[in-house]
This record gives structure tokens, sequence and C-alpha cells, in this order.
């Protein structure tokens, strides 16, 4: 299962270089490893984000994607063994927006850059019976991606505000 990335979009951004390096180039090494090692089953942990990119965090995942489901050509016939598995944020993991506003709301001033914008969400569990469920189960030269809540940072915004009594912004 290879889910080694930089996901911290503001990093990527600051240094695409070491974003594609270990991006993508970690997943091509990731690739070569598998094939040489004969690994039965190789998993890449994409993200949401990949779906048009607007940024070089989605860029580089779906460059790794890429990569990912064309290396089943170099396997011999019937070893087709790489597949993807996409999906959205994991509720209170590192940097989730969760844990990113109790903290400042905590300070009593949220900061939302789009309310209107969506989110799709999952505790930490769901997402590894995911990934082993895909591991052991999935068609190689596939990506999956299951079917997740959303929201609207607005309506968490406010909730936020409500719970920590943040005044909102005129």
């Amino acid at each position: 299962i290879h889910a080694a990335a930089i996901k911290v979009i503001q990093l990527c951004e600051y240094d695409p270089k070491e974003a594609v390096l270990t991006n993508v180039l970690g997943s091509i090494n990731v690739v070569d490893a598998s094939i040489k090692s004969d690994v039965k089953r190789t998993v890449l942990i994409s993200s949401d984000k990949e779906v048009l990119p607007v940024n070089c965090y989605g860029m580089t995942k779906g460059c790794a994607e890429k990569v990912f489901l064309a290396s089943n050509r170099y396997c011999g016939a019937g070893d087709k063994k790489f597949v993807v598995a996409r999906y959205g944020n994991v509720w209170n993991s590192n940097g989730s927006v969760a844990g990113v506003w109790k903290k400042q709301a905590e300070a009593g001033q949220l900061r939302v850059t789009n309310r209107e914008a969506t989110r799709f969400n999952w505790k930490i569990d769901e997402a590894v019976n995911f990934v082993l469920d895909v591991t052991h189960n999935a068609a190689p030269e596939t990506i999956h991606v299951p079917k997740l809540p959303s929201y609207k940072l607005g309506e968490l915004a406010d909730a936020f505000e409500r719970v920590y009594e943040v005044p909102r912004p005129a």
C-alpha cells in the first residue's frame, strides 16, 4: 500500500519540485520495486483533489494515478497488479479541517476560504476498511472511489461558530 506523499497543499505550491519528486517519482519507485519483487498487488492511495486539480498537489496525485495504472502494461499477461484507491478527507486526521478549525475557534476567529466548497469525509476505520477491501478484491487497472457523505464548508463553519461561540465576520 503506497500512501507516501507530500499532502500539504501549501508545501506543494511552495516547492513543486519536491512535490513531483515525492508524489510522482516516489510512485514510480514503488512501481519499479513492486515489479522487481513480484508483489502480487500494489495499491496507490490517491485523493479526491486529483479530480480537476487546481493545485500542484492534485496534479501530482493525478500523475501518480496515471503511472500506477499504466504500469500494468509492464507486467506479464495475467499478472496485472496495480490499482488505485481514491478518497477524501479523514475526519480528525493530521491537518483535517476539524482540528484546524477547533484551534481557530478556540482563538476566537474561524477562517473559511469558501463557504460553498464541498468536502467529503469519513472516519479512519472506514478508510482503512476501504483500502483493505481494494487491496484484496479490486480488479487491476481500476480506480476505486467510495461513496462518502458530503457537506458544505459553510454548514460545518456554522456549527463550529455556534459550538465555540465564534462571532461571524460581517
